[in-house]
Protein backbone atom coordinates (compact mmCIF):
# COMPACT_ATOMS: atom_id res chain seq x y z
CA UNK A 1 0.00 0.00 0.00
CA UNK A 2 1.26 3.70 -1.00
CA UNK A 3 2.38 5.83 2.18
CA UNK A 4 0.37 8.97 2.30
CA UNK A 5 1.28 12.50 4.28
CA UNK A 6 -2.78 12.24 5.42
CA UNK A 7 -5.84 11.07 4.27
CA UNK A 8 -8.67 13.75 4.07
CA UNK A 9 -11.97 12.81 2.93
CA UNK A 10 -12.98 9.53 1.95
CA UNK A 11 -16.67 9.63 0.48
CA UNK A 12 -19.01 10.15 2.34
CA UNK A 13 -21.81 8.83 -0.38
CA UNK A 14 -20.66 6.18 -2.61
CA UNK A 15 -18.00 3.65 -3.47
CA UNK A 16 -15.03 5.55 -4.38
CA UNK A 17 -12.32 7.29 -2.34
CA UNK A 18 -10.21 10.23 -2.75
CA UNK A 19 -7.12 10.12 -0.80
CA UNK A 20 -3.57 12.27 -1.35
CA UNK A 21 -0.32 11.32 -2.47
CA UNK A 22 3.04 12.60 -1.32
CA UNK A 23 2.76 15.40 -3.77
CA UNK A 24 -0.36 17.48 -3.39
CA UNK A 25 -1.60 14.79 -5.84
CA UNK A 26 -5.25 13.36 -5.50
CA UNK A 27 -5.88 9.10 -6.03
CA UNK A 28 -8.81 7.56 -6.43
CA UNK A 29 -10.23 4.10 -5.83
CA UNK A 30 -13.08 2.09 -6.32
CA UNK A 31 -15.75 2.34 -8.47
CA UNK A 32 -14.99 5.10 -11.34
CA UNK A 33 -18.85 6.33 -11.56
CA UNK A 34 -19.10 9.47 -14.15
CA UNK A 35 -15.73 9.86 -14.22
CA UNK A 36 -14.67 10.47 -10.39
CA UNK A 37 -11.19 9.12 -11.57
CA UNK A 38 -10.55 11.49 -13.97
CA UNK A 39 -8.65 13.65 -11.68
CA UNK A 40 -7.08 17.00 -13.28
CA UNK A 41 -3.37 17.11 -13.23
CA UNK A 42 -2.65 19.80 -10.27
CA UNK A 43 -1.54 19.65 -7.07
CA UNK A 44 -4.30 19.87 -4.10
CA UNK A 45 -4.71 20.96 -1.01
CA UNK A 46 -7.62 19.09 -0.15
CA UNK A 47 -10.12 16.95 -2.04
CA UNK A 48 -13.97 15.66 -1.13
CA UNK A 49 -16.17 13.17 -3.33
CA UNK A 50 -19.01 11.37 -3.41
CA UNK A 51 -19.72 8.63 -6.01
CA UNK A 52 -20.49 10.90 -8.44
CA UNK A 53 -18.73 13.70 -7.93
CA UNK A 54 -15.52 15.44 -6.12
CA UNK A 55 -14.47 19.01 -5.88
CA UNK A 56 -10.78 19.93 -5.14
CA UNK A 57 -9.42 22.81 -3.19
CA UNK A 58 -6.19 23.55 -5.29
CA UNK A 59 -2.86 25.10 -3.76
CA UNK A 60 -4.25 28.76 -4.60
CA UNK A 61 -7.11 28.47 -2.69
CA UNK A 62 -9.39 27.98 -5.92
CA UNK A 63 -11.94 25.20 -6.69
CA UNK A 64 -12.02 22.76 -9.29
CA UNK A 65 -14.85 20.08 -9.98
CA UNK A 66 -15.11 16.44 -11.56
CA UNK A 67 -18.06 14.55 -12.33
CA UNK A 68 -21.25 13.95 -12.66
CA UNK A 69 -22.91 18.02 -12.92
CA UNK A 70 -26.38 17.31 -13.56
CA UNK A 71 -27.38 19.89 -10.78
CA UNK A 72 -23.99 22.34 -11.64
CA UNK A 73 -22.81 20.96 -8.41
CA UNK A 74 -19.87 21.12 -10.45
CA UNK A 75 -19.64 24.33 -11.22
CA UNK A 76 -17.52 26.20 -8.89
CA UNK A 77 -17.52 29.58 -8.41
CA UNK A 78 -14.54 31.86 -8.59
CA UNK A 79 -12.58 32.70 -5.25
CA UNK A 80 -10.25 32.12 -2.26
CA UNK A 81 -11.33 29.41 -0.28
CA UNK A 82 -10.01 27.54 2.42
CA UNK A 83 -12.13 23.80 3.05
CA UNK A 84 -14.61 22.02 0.81
CA UNK A 85 -17.45 19.76 1.21
CA UNK A 86 -19.36 17.32 -0.97
CA UNK A 87 -23.66 15.85 -0.45
CA UNK A 88 -24.99 13.97 -3.02
CA UNK A 89 -25.59 16.43 -5.75
CA UNK A 90 -24.03 19.64 -4.09
CA UNK A 91 -21.25 21.22 -3.16
CA UNK A 92 -19.80 23.55 -0.54
CA UNK A 93 -17.02 26.03 0.07
CA UNK A 94 -15.45 28.34 3.06
CA UNK A 95 -14.19 30.93 1.55
CA UNK A 96 -11.70 32.67 2.96
CA UNK A 97 -13.26 35.36 4.55
CA UNK A 98 -15.21 32.66 7.12
CA UNK A 99 -18.26 32.88 4.50
CA UNK A 100 -19.92 30.14 3.04
CA UNK A 101 -20.91 29.51 -0.85
CA UNK A 102 -23.08 26.66 -1.67
CA UNK A 103 -23.70 25.42 -5.51
CA UNK A 104 -26.16 22.22 -6.98
CA UNK A 105 -29.04 20.57 -6.13
CA UNK A 106 -30.82 22.47 -3.73
CA UNK A 107 -34.99 20.92 -3.69
CA UNK A 108 -34.06 21.28 0.01
CA UNK A 109 -31.90 24.36 0.57
CA UNK A 110 -29.30 22.74 0.91
CA UNK A 111 -27.53 25.19 -0.58
CA UNK A 112 -29.12 28.30 0.90
CA UNK A 113 -26.41 28.83 3.47
CA UNK A 114 -26.90 31.25 6.08
CA UNK A 115 -24.85 34.82 6.78
CA UNK A 116 -21.66 34.52 9.42
CA UNK A 117 -17.97 33.65 10.03
CA UNK A 118 -17.82 29.78 9.90
CA UNK A 119 -14.82 27.95 10.62
CA UNK A 120 -15.64 24.46 9.27
CA UNK A 121 -18.21 23.22 6.61
CA UNK A 122 -19.61 19.41 6.18
CA UNK A 123 -22.46 17.87 3.74
CA UNK A 124 -24.58 15.26 4.28
CA UNK A 125 -26.96 13.04 1.39
CA UNK A 126 -29.02 16.72 1.15
CA UNK A 127 -28.46 18.69 4.29
CA UNK A 128 -25.52 21.07 5.09
CA UNK A 129 -23.20 21.99 8.38
CA UNK A 130 -21.24 24.95 9.37
CA UNK A 131 -19.11 25.36 12.21
CA UNK A 132 -19.62 29.27 13.09
CA UNK A 133 -16.52 31.11 14.61
CA UNK A 134 -18.01 30.90 18.38
CA UNK A 135 -18.00 26.80 17.87
CA UNK A 136 -22.07 26.67 17.79
CA UNK A 137 -23.27 24.90 14.74
CA UNK A 138 -25.40 25.79 11.99
CA UNK A 139 -27.49 23.19 9.36
CA UNK A 140 -29.74 23.77 6.81
CA UNK A 141 -31.46 21.40 3.76
CA UNK A 142 -33.38 18.39 4.34
CA UNK A 143 -34.26 17.63 8.00
CA UNK A 144 -37.03 14.82 7.52
CA UNK A 145 -35.15 12.45 10.43
CA UNK A 146 -33.97 15.60 12.35
CA UNK A 147 -30.68 15.66 11.08
CA UNK A 148 -30.30 19.83 11.62
CA UNK A 149 -31.87 19.66 14.66
CA UNK A 150 -28.70 21.26 15.95
CA UNK A 151 -27.36 20.62 19.73
CA UNK A 152 -26.67 23.21 21.66
CA UNK A 153 -23.14 24.09 23.10
CA UNK A 154 -19.62 25.15 21.55
CA UNK A 155 -18.05 22.33 18.94
CA UNK A 156 -14.95 22.12 17.20
CA UNK A 157 -16.04 19.85 14.69
CA UNK A 158 -19.18 18.75 12.79
CA UNK A 159 -19.84 16.12 10.26
CA UNK A 160 -22.87 15.03 8.04
CA UNK A 161 -23.91 11.64 7.22
CA UNK A 162 -26.24 10.66 4.96
CA UNK A 163 -29.62 11.47 7.48
CA UNK A 164 -27.94 11.70 10.63
CA UNK A 165 -24.88 14.38 11.70
CA UNK A 166 -21.94 14.50 14.10
CA UNK A 167 -20.24 17.07 16.43
CA UNK A 168 -17.30 16.81 18.40
CA UNK A 169 -17.30 18.92 21.84
CA UNK A 170 -15.26 20.94 23.06
CA UNK A 171 -14.90 18.43 26.04
CA UNK A 172 -13.95 15.83 23.64
CA UNK A 173 -17.49 13.89 23.54
CA UNK A 174 -19.84 13.01 20.66
CA UNK A 175 -22.89 14.43 20.48
CA UNK A 176 -24.75 12.84 17.43
CA UNK A 177 -28.47 13.65 15.94
CA UNK A 178 -30.85 12.53 13.30
CA UNK A 179 -32.11 9.12 11.77
CA UNK A 180 -30.64 6.23 14.41
CA UNK A 181 -32.42 3.45 13.05
CA UNK A 182 -29.06 1.80 12.75
CA UNK A 183 -27.67 3.15 15.88
CA UNK A 184 -25.06 5.43 13.96
CA UNK A 185 -26.48 8.32 16.55
CA UNK A 186 -25.84 5.59 19.58
CA UNK A 187 -22.44 7.44 20.30
CA UNK A 188 -20.12 5.92 22.46
CA UNK A 189 -19.10 7.73 25.98
CA UNK A 190 -15.13 9.31 26.20
CA UNK A 191 -13.14 11.96 24.84
CA UNK A 192 -12.39 11.40 21.17
CA UNK A 193 -10.07 13.88 18.72
CA UNK A 194 -11.95 13.31 15.39
CA UNK A 195 -14.98 12.09 14.22
CA UNK A 196 -16.17 10.75 10.61
CA UNK A 197 -19.85 9.69 9.17
CA UNK A 198 -20.93 7.32 6.51
CA UNK A 199 -24.39 6.34 5.47
CA UNK A 200 -25.60 4.63 8.60
CA UNK A 201 -22.29 4.43 10.76
CA UNK A 202 -20.39 7.07 12.84
CA UNK A 203 -16.58 6.38 13.06
CA UNK A 204 -14.59 8.19 16.16
CA UNK A 205 -10.86 8.60 16.80
CA UNK A 206 -9.66 7.95 20.82
CA UNK A 207 -7.83 10.36 22.40
CA UNK A 208 -5.48 7.31 22.91
CA UNK A 209 -5.17 7.04 18.93
CA UNK A 210 -7.58 4.12 18.65
CA UNK A 211 -10.79 3.41 16.36
CA UNK A 212 -14.20 3.24 17.74
CA UNK A 213 -17.32 2.77 15.22
CA UNK A 214 -21.05 2.47 15.79
CA UNK A 215 -23.91 1.87 13.71
CA UNK A 216 -24.90 -0.62 10.73
CA UNK A 217 -21.76 -3.16 9.96
CA UNK A 218 -23.54 -5.25 7.33
CA UNK A 219 -20.25 -4.65 5.08
CA UNK A 220 -18.21 -4.85 7.95
CA UNK A 221 -17.46 -1.28 7.83
CA UNK A 222 -17.21 -1.25 11.99
CA UNK A 223 -15.17 -4.03 12.54
CA UNK A 224 -12.52 -1.10 13.08
CA UNK A 225 -8.46 -2.97 12.92
CA UNK A 226 -6.37 -2.37 16.30
CA UNK A 227 -3.46 -0.24 16.56
CA UNK A 228 -3.09 3.73 16.53
CA UNK A 229 -4.25 5.86 14.33
CA UNK A 230 -3.97 10.15 13.57
CA UNK A 231 -7.05 10.36 11.45
CA UNK A 232 -10.14 8.75 10.21
CA UNK A 233 -11.99 8.77 7.29
CA UNK A 234 -15.36 7.53 5.81
CA UNK A 235 -17.45 5.66 3.21
CA UNK A 236 -20.84 4.92 2.53
CA UNK A 237 -20.40 1.69 3.56
CA UNK A 238 -16.56 1.27 4.72
CA UNK A 239 -14.31 2.89 6.69
CA UNK A 240 -10.49 4.14 6.29
CA UNK A 241 -8.00 5.30 9.04
CA UNK A 242 -4.50 6.95 8.72
CA UNK A 243 -2.20 5.16 11.29
CA UNK A 244 1.17 6.69 12.77
CA UNK A 245 3.38 5.88 9.89
CA UNK A 246 1.07 7.40 6.88
CA UNK A 247 0.20 3.80 6.02
CA UNK A 248 -3.69 4.10 4.88
CA UNK A 249 -5.47 0.95 6.42
CA UNK A 250 -9.66 0.63 4.97
CA UNK A 251 -12.06 -1.71 6.75
CA UNK A 252 -14.99 -2.74 4.42
CA UNK A 253 -16.40 -6.22 2.83
CA UNK A 254 -17.41 -3.93 -0.12
CA UNK A 255 -15.47 -5.48 -2.83
CA UNK A 256 -16.82 -2.27 -5.10
CA UNK A 257 -13.53 -0.43 -3.25
CA UNK A 258 -10.25 -2.33 -4.65
CA UNK A 259 11.28 20.77 12.56
CA UNK A 260 12.26 22.71 15.50
CA UNK A 261 14.36 25.47 14.28
CA UNK A 262 18.01 26.27 15.30
CA UNK A 263 18.85 29.50 17.91
CA UNK A 264 18.71 31.50 20.66
CA UNK A 265 14.87 31.81 22.51
CA UNK A 266 14.08 34.03 25.78
CA UNK A 267 10.45 33.42 25.76
CA UNK A 268 7.79 31.37 24.31
CA UNK A 269 3.77 31.60 24.94
CA UNK A 270 1.58 28.49 23.85
CA UNK A 271 -1.20 28.15 21.99
CA UNK A 272 -3.22 25.76 20.20
CA UNK A 273 -0.92 24.26 17.87
CA UNK A 274 1.25 26.82 16.27
CA UNK A 275 3.60 29.14 17.84
CA UNK A 276 5.27 32.46 18.35
CA UNK A 277 8.68 33.17 18.77
CA UNK A 278 10.37 36.24 20.59
CA UNK A 279 13.99 36.72 19.25
CA UNK A 280 17.02 38.51 21.12
CA UNK A 281 16.52 41.42 18.97
CA UNK A 282 13.48 42.18 19.93
CA UNK A 283 12.19 40.93 15.68
CA UNK A 284 9.02 38.85 15.79
CA UNK A 285 9.77 35.13 13.89
CA UNK A 286 6.07 33.21 12.82
CA UNK A 287 5.90 29.41 12.28
CA UNK A 288 2.60 26.83 11.05
CA UNK A 289 -0.46 28.05 9.55
CA UNK A 290 -1.20 30.89 8.16
CA UNK A 291 -4.96 30.92 7.24
CA UNK A 292 -6.03 34.55 8.80
CA UNK A 293 -2.17 36.04 8.23
CA UNK A 294 -1.40 35.30 11.87
CA UNK A 295 2.03 34.20 10.61
CA UNK A 296 2.63 37.74 8.63
CA UNK A 297 4.29 39.72 11.69
CA UNK A 298 4.82 43.35 11.17
CA UNK A 299 8.49 44.72 11.07
CA UNK A 300 10.26 46.44 14.15
CA UNK A 301 11.29 45.64 17.45
CA UNK A 302 8.68 44.14 20.31
CA UNK A 303 9.49 43.42 23.47
CA UNK A 304 6.33 40.38 24.15
CA UNK A 305 4.32 38.60 21.64
CA UNK A 306 0.73 36.96 22.31
CA UNK A 307 -0.72 34.47 20.44
CA UNK A 308 -4.46 33.74 20.16
CA UNK A 309 -6.42 30.88 18.26
CA UNK A 310 -6.13 32.52 14.66
CA UNK A 311 -4.12 36.14 16.03
CA UNK A 312 -1.46 37.39 17.03
CA UNK A 313 -0.19 40.51 19.59
CA UNK A 314 2.75 42.52 19.71
CA UNK A 315 3.91 44.99 22.14
CA UNK A 316 6.23 47.43 20.62
CA UNK A 317 9.39 49.12 21.87
CA UNK A 318 7.57 52.31 22.60
CA UNK A 319 4.59 50.16 24.47
CA UNK A 320 2.30 50.64 21.98
CA UNK A 321 0.21 46.99 21.00
CA UNK A 322 0.23 45.93 17.37
CA UNK A 323 -2.38 42.95 16.54
CA UNK A 324 -2.60 40.78 12.87
CA UNK A 325 -4.62 37.99 11.83
CA UNK A 326 -8.23 36.85 12.45
CA UNK A 327 -9.88 39.73 13.64
CA UNK A 328 -14.04 38.45 13.51
CA UNK A 329 -14.54 39.92 16.40
CA UNK A 330 -12.48 42.67 16.70
CA UNK A 331 -9.28 40.88 18.63
CA UNK A 332 -7.00 42.91 16.45
CA UNK A 333 -8.71 46.12 17.07
CA UNK A 334 -6.37 47.01 19.50
CA UNK A 335 -7.03 50.40 21.31
CA UNK A 336 -4.05 53.57 21.92
CA UNK A 337 -1.70 53.49 24.76
CA UNK A 338 1.38 52.37 26.29
CA UNK A 339 1.00 48.76 27.78
CA UNK A 340 3.44 46.49 29.62
CA UNK A 341 2.16 43.43 29.06
CA UNK A 342 -0.43 41.37 26.45
CA UNK A 343 -2.55 38.02 26.51
CA UNK A 344 -4.72 36.04 24.14
CA UNK A 345 -7.85 34.01 24.73
CA UNK A 346 -9.12 32.09 22.32
CA UNK A 347 -10.94 34.96 20.23
CA UNK A 348 -10.51 37.94 22.71
CA UNK A 349 -7.39 40.10 23.69
CA UNK A 350 -5.78 41.58 26.73
CA UNK A 351 -3.72 44.48 27.68
CA UNK A 352 -2.08 45.54 30.40
CA UNK A 353 -1.70 49.23 30.61
CA UNK A 354 1.50 51.19 32.15
CA UNK A 355 -0.82 52.26 35.06
CA UNK A 356 -1.96 48.55 36.06
CA UNK A 357 -5.32 48.71 34.88
CA UNK A 358 -6.40 46.39 32.30
CA UNK A 359 -7.96 46.61 28.95
CA UNK A 360 -9.73 43.48 27.03
CA UNK A 361 -10.92 44.17 23.13
CA UNK A 362 -12.47 41.52 20.95
CA UNK A 363 -15.38 38.57 21.41
CA UNK A 364 -17.16 38.68 25.08
CA UNK A 365 -20.57 37.11 24.63
CA UNK A 366 -19.34 35.31 28.20
CA UNK A 367 -17.98 38.35 29.67
CA UNK A 368 -14.36 37.44 29.22
CA UNK A 369 -13.74 41.20 28.01
CA UNK A 370 -15.95 42.70 31.00
CA UNK A 371 -12.42 43.42 33.05
CA UNK A 372 -12.64 44.81 36.67
CA UNK A 373 -11.06 48.26 38.05
CA UNK A 374 -8.32 47.99 39.93
CA UNK A 375 -4.03 47.19 39.35
CA UNK A 376 -2.83 44.46 38.12
CA UNK A 377 0.45 42.79 37.53
CA UNK A 378 -0.12 40.00 35.63
CA UNK A 379 -2.87 38.98 32.42
CA UNK A 380 -4.16 35.68 31.06
CA UNK A 381 -6.33 34.56 28.97
CA UNK A 382 -8.31 30.90 28.19
CA UNK A 383 -11.23 30.05 25.59
CA UNK A 384 -14.03 32.31 26.94
CA UNK A 385 -11.78 33.71 30.72
CA UNK A 386 -9.65 35.73 31.71
CA UNK A 387 -7.70 35.49 35.16
CA UNK A 388 -5.90 38.94 36.17
CA UNK A 389 -3.34 38.16 39.14
CA UNK A 390 -3.60 41.54 41.44
CA UNK A 391 -0.69 43.06 43.13
CA UNK A 392 -1.29 42.21 46.31
CA UNK A 393 -1.04 38.55 44.54
CA UNK A 394 -4.62 37.75 44.62
CA UNK A 395 -6.21 36.32 41.98
CA UNK A 396 -9.54 37.46 39.85
CA UNK A 397 -11.17 35.54 37.37
CA UNK A 398 -13.60 36.55 35.23
CA UNK A 399 -15.92 34.92 32.01
CA UNK A 400 -17.31 31.24 31.49
CA UNK A 401 -17.47 29.50 34.14
CA UNK A 402 -19.09 26.12 32.92
CA UNK A 403 -15.97 23.89 34.00
CA UNK A 404 -15.31 25.84 36.98
CA UNK A 405 -12.35 27.66 35.83
CA UNK A 406 -12.73 31.37 37.37
CA UNK A 407 -13.08 30.05 40.75
CA UNK A 408 -9.81 30.96 41.78
CA UNK A 409 -8.78 29.76 44.85
CA UNK A 410 -7.64 32.21 48.03
CA UNK A 411 -4.35 32.63 48.57
CA UNK A 412 -1.16 35.01 47.12
CA UNK A 413 0.65 33.97 44.08
CA UNK A 414 3.18 34.86 41.95
CA UNK A 415 2.64 33.87 38.30
CA UNK A 416 -0.95 32.59 36.74
CA UNK A 417 -1.40 30.48 33.47
CA UNK A 418 -4.33 29.25 31.43
CA UNK A 419 -4.97 26.71 29.16
CA UNK A 420 -8.54 26.71 26.87
CA UNK A 421 -11.10 26.00 30.28
CA UNK A 422 -8.94 25.71 33.55
CA UNK A 423 -6.85 28.40 34.95
CA UNK A 424 -3.21 28.05 36.86
CA UNK A 425 -1.63 30.11 39.58
CA UNK A 426 2.34 29.67 41.14
CA UNK A 427 1.95 30.47 45.38
CA UNK A 428 4.39 32.10 46.96
CA UNK A 429 5.98 29.04 48.53
CA UNK A 430 6.53 27.69 44.24
CA UNK A 431 4.24 25.25 44.48
CA UNK A 432 1.66 24.96 41.45
CA UNK A 433 -2.63 24.82 41.59
CA UNK A 434 -5.20 24.30 38.47
CA UNK A 435 -8.56 25.00 38.45
CA UNK A 436 -11.16 23.77 36.27
CA UNK A 437 -11.65 21.07 33.76
CA UNK A 438 -9.52 17.95 34.42
CA UNK A 439 -11.09 15.40 32.04
CA UNK A 440 -7.22 14.09 31.02
CA UNK A 441 -5.72 15.15 34.37
CA UNK A 442 -4.42 18.68 33.23
CA UNK A 443 -5.19 19.97 36.63
CA UNK A 444 -3.12 17.57 38.12
CA UNK A 445 -0.32 19.82 39.20
CA UNK A 446 2.63 17.56 40.84
CA UNK A 447 4.35 18.51 44.08
CA UNK A 448 7.42 20.28 43.98
CA UNK A 449 8.66 23.91 43.45
CA UNK A 450 7.62 25.56 40.08
CA UNK A 451 9.10 29.04 38.42
CA UNK A 452 7.02 29.47 35.60
CA UNK A 453 3.83 27.53 34.23
CA UNK A 454 2.13 27.16 30.74
CA UNK A 455 -1.88 25.66 29.56
CA UNK A 456 -3.00 24.36 26.64
CA UNK A 457 -6.22 22.28 26.30
CA UNK A 458 -5.42 19.00 27.45
CA UNK A 459 -2.33 19.30 29.08
CA UNK A 460 -0.06 21.11 31.17
CA UNK A 461 3.52 22.04 31.85
CA UNK A 462 5.81 23.52 34.87
CA UNK A 463 9.33 24.50 35.33
CA UNK A 464 10.62 23.31 37.87
CA UNK A 465 13.70 25.58 40.11
CA UNK A 466 16.00 23.34 38.96
CA UNK A 467 15.23 23.80 34.91
CA UNK A 468 13.90 21.14 34.26
CA UNK A 469 10.30 20.39 32.82
CA UNK A 470 7.10 18.56 34.16
CA UNK A 471 4.48 17.80 31.94
CA UNK A 472 0.34 17.13 33.36
CA UNK A 473 -2.53 15.96 31.37
CA UNK A 474 -2.78 13.98 28.11
CA UNK A 475 0.27 12.66 25.96
CA UNK A 476 -1.37 11.22 23.36
CA UNK A 477 0.61 13.04 20.63
CA UNK A 478 3.76 13.11 22.99
CA UNK A 479 3.37 16.45 24.21
CA UNK A 480 4.54 14.95 28.29
CA UNK A 481 7.55 13.21 26.41
CA UNK A 482 9.66 15.61 27.96
CA UNK A 483 13.84 15.74 27.03
CA UNK A 484 16.04 16.01 30.02
CA UNK A 485 18.18 19.02 30.43
CA UNK A 486 17.77 22.38 31.55
CA UNK A 487 15.14 25.21 30.63
CA UNK A 488 14.26 28.25 31.42
CA UNK A 489 10.84 28.91 29.41
CA UNK A 490 8.17 26.18 28.81
CA UNK A 491 5.02 26.77 26.49
CA UNK A 492 2.10 24.64 26.10
CA UNK A 493 0.45 24.50 21.99
CA UNK A 494 -2.07 22.63 20.93
CA UNK A 495 -1.22 18.89 21.31
CA UNK A 496 2.58 19.82 21.57
CA UNK A 497 5.51 21.12 23.92
CA UNK A 498 8.12 23.94 23.34
CA UNK A 499 10.93 24.93 25.66
CA UNK A 500 13.64 27.68 25.54
CA UNK A 501 16.80 25.89 26.93
CA UNK A 502 19.20 27.41 29.27
CA UNK A 503 21.57 28.66 26.49
CA UNK A 504 18.57 29.80 24.34
CA UNK A 505 18.08 27.12 21.79
CA UNK A 506 14.37 25.98 21.30
CA UNK A 507 13.36 22.43 21.48
CA UNK A 508 9.68 20.96 20.76
CA UNK A 509 7.98 17.55 21.29
CA UNK A 510 4.97 16.11 20.59
CA UNK A 511 2.20 16.95 17.97
CA UNK A 512 2.59 15.93 13.89
CA UNK A 513 3.74 19.55 12.66
CA UNK A 514 0.87 19.59 10.09
CA UNK A 515 1.27 22.87 10.36
CA UNK A 516 4.77 23.12 10.28
CA UNK A 517 4.39 24.69 14.29
CA UNK A 518 7.74 23.21 15.36
CA UNK A 519 9.63 24.07 12.53
CA UNK A 520 11.65 26.97 14.40
CA UNK A 521 13.65 29.16 12.35
CA UNK A 522 17.13 29.12 12.82
CA UNK A 523 19.10 32.44 14.62
CA UNK A 524 18.46 33.99 18.51
CA UNK A 525 15.36 34.50 19.98
CA UNK A 526 13.68 35.79 23.51
CA UNK A 527 10.46 34.67 23.58
CA UNK A 528 8.14 32.43 21.53
CA UNK A 529 4.49 32.47 21.41
CA UNK A 530 2.02 29.47 20.65
CA UNK A 531 -1.34 29.93 18.88
CA UNK A 532 -3.78 27.38 17.07
CA UNK A 533 -1.60 25.96 14.32
CA UNK A 534 1.39 28.56 14.07
CA UNK A 535 4.20 29.97 15.93
CA UNK A 536 6.04 33.39 16.33
CA UNK A 537 9.49 34.11 17.53
CA UNK A 538 10.38 37.49 19.16
CA UNK A 539 14.20 38.03 18.08
CA UNK A 540 16.95 38.58 20.71
CA UNK A 541 18.07 42.26 21.35
CA UNK A 542 21.26 41.85 22.86
CA UNK A 543 22.95 40.37 20.12
CA UNK A 544 26.31 42.36 21.06
CA UNK A 545 26.41 39.88 23.95
CA UNK A 546 28.35 37.96 21.82
CA UNK A 547 29.13 35.29 24.83
CA UNK A 548 26.16 34.86 26.10
CA UNK A 549 27.16 35.48 29.82
CA UNK A 550 24.44 38.09 30.45
CA UNK A 551 27.17 41.27 29.82
CA UNK A 552 28.33 43.46 26.89
CA UNK A 553 32.36 44.04 27.99
CA UNK A 554 36.26 43.20 27.44
CA UNK A 555 35.06 39.51 25.77
CA UNK A 556 32.82 40.64 23.72
CA UNK A 557 35.56 43.40 22.47
CA UNK A 558 38.03 40.73 22.02
CA UNK A 559 35.48 38.20 19.92
CA UNK A 560 35.39 41.09 17.24
CA UNK A 561 38.79 42.14 17.64
CA UNK A 562 39.92 38.24 17.24
CA UNK A 563 37.14 37.95 14.27
CA UNK A 564 38.34 41.05 11.93
CA UNK A 565 37.23 40.87 8.71
CA UNK A 566 35.77 38.64 6.37
CA UNK A 567 33.25 36.85 8.16
CA UNK A 568 31.10 33.60 7.51
CA UNK A 569 27.06 33.92 7.66
CA UNK A 570 25.65 33.79 11.05
CA UNK A 571 29.39 34.50 12.55
CA UNK A 572 28.56 36.12 16.32
CA UNK A 573 30.90 38.90 15.86
CA UNK A 574 29.26 40.30 12.49
CA UNK A 575 26.71 41.72 14.97
CA UNK A 576 25.46 44.23 11.89
CA UNK A 577 25.07 41.20 9.69
CA UNK A 578 26.85 42.96 6.56
CA UNK A 579 29.17 39.66 5.85
CA UNK A 580 32.47 41.74 7.62
CA UNK A 581 33.89 42.37 11.29
CA UNK A 582 34.35 45.78 11.31
CA UNK A 583 34.20 49.19 13.05
CA UNK A 584 30.53 49.08 12.86
CA UNK A 585 30.55 45.89 14.87
CA UNK A 586 33.16 47.07 17.27
CA UNK A 587 31.03 50.60 18.11
CA UNK A 588 27.75 48.51 18.67
CA UNK A 589 29.86 46.75 21.66
CA UNK A 590 30.03 49.98 22.51
CA UNK A 591 27.30 51.49 22.30
CA UNK A 592 25.79 48.29 24.67
CA UNK A 593 28.61 48.28 27.04
CA UNK A 594 27.22 46.90 30.46
CA UNK A 595 24.70 44.42 31.31
CA UNK A 596 22.30 43.04 28.91
CA UNK A 597 18.69 43.57 28.47
CA UNK A 598 17.95 40.75 25.88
Amino acid sequence: MSRFIFLLVATIFGLSNCVFAQAGQAVCVGANYYGIFDIPDVVFTQVSSTSSHAVGLREDGSIECWGRNEYGQCDAPNGMFTLVATGYAHSIGLQKDGSITCWGLNVYGQCDAPDGVFTQVAAGNNHSLGLRGNGTIACWGSNYYGQCNTPGGVFTQVEGGYYHSIGLRENGTVACWGRNDEGQCNAPSGVFTQVAAGYYHSIGLREDGTVECWGTNDYGQCNAPSGVFTQVAAGGYHSLGLREDGTVVCWSNNTALGDVPDGVFTQLVGGSVYAIGLRENGRVECWGGNDFGQCIAPDGVFTQVAAGNYHSIGVREDGTVECWGNNDYGQCNAPSGVFTQVAAGRYHSLGLRADGTMTCWGYSENGQCDAPNGVFTQVAGGNYHTIGLREDGTVECWGSNWAGQCDGPDGVFTQIACGENYSMGIREDGTVVCWGINNLGQCDAPNGVFTQIAGSAFHSLGLREDGTIACWGSSTNGECNVPSGVFKQVEAGYGYSIGIRKDGTVECWGGFNRYGECNVPGGEFSQVAAGRNFSLFLEASCTEDINKNGIVDYSDLIAVISNWGPCDPDCPSDIVANGVVGYEDLLQVLAAWGPCSG
